[in-house]
């Protein structure tokens, strides 16, 4: 029998902009599930960066607990 593949999920919005027009971090969350899920991947964790400027990496990257 096959093991489970587990996976993380990384999701991110820089801009504004992003995040009004279908990039939102709901919606990236809502796809990647559904895409894990199609696939039978087990979800280990989901990390945001939540508007964020990727110029940075001082920040602390977000995880949800899981």
């Amino acid at each position: 029998m096959a093991e489970t593949m587990r996976v993380a999920i990384y999701i991110r919005v820089s801009t504004l902009d992003q995040a009004e027009n279908g990039y939102s971090l709901d919606m990236q969350e809502r796809t990647l599930r559904k895409w894990c899920q199609d696939r039978r991947y087990e979800i280990a964790g989901i990390y945001a960066d939540r508007g964020i400027s990727g110029k940075s990496i001082s920040h602390p990257l977000q995880c949800a607990s899981y």
